[in-house]
């Protein structure tokens, strides 16, 4: 199960509101995958340790999974823009 801190955390870096989110458990990853739906969508994969990874809707969810699972994160610093 999702927890109510992670979702919101999600909406805070994608700049939603939790309502909006999609969400898919990654458990083998420990992480989750985060998806606003619709026209220029953004998605976000999570991991238990707080550490993120952006995708925007011209990014498949695999090649996203795929930079996810080979090490590859977003500085938390680049969401405050």
């Amino acid at each position: 199960m999702i927890s109510e801190d992670s979702l919101k955390h999600a909406a805070r870096l994608l700049k939603t509101s939790t309502t909006r989110l999609k969400t898919r458990q990654l458990p083998e990853d420990e992480a989750t995958y985060f998806w606003v739906e619709g026209r220029g969508g953004a998605a976000l994969i999570l991991g238990d340790d707080q550490s993120a990874l952006y995708a925007n809707s011209s990014v498949s969810p695999e090649a996203h999974l795929e930079a996810f699972r080979s090490g590859r994160r977003t500085p938390l610093e680049q969401f405050e823009s």
